[in-house]
């Protein structure tokens, strides 16, 4: 390919239209922790605490929309 086209070796990937390419002995591993760091600062929300429960685990809900 390299004597029809022009190809530059870039060297090992590493980052990829938002995939994160980490190599080691046991395989590859890809991962997406830059992306959802930008889309968290984009919402301003990286700063924010999480929630243990977010709502009470004993509340019932049924399918017409009312809390019983």
């Amino acid at each position: 390919m390299n004597q029809t086209f022009k190809i530059k070796d870039l060297g090992d990937l590493r980052y990829f239209l938002g995939l994160e390419v980490a190599r080691s002995k046991k395989g590859i591993m890809v991962n997406q922790k830059q992306y959802a760091l930008k889309l968290l600062t984009y919402a301003c929300i990286l700063a924010s605490k999480p929630a243990l429960t977010p709502i009470d685990n004993h509340e019932k809900f049924s399918s017409t929309g009312s809390v019983s």
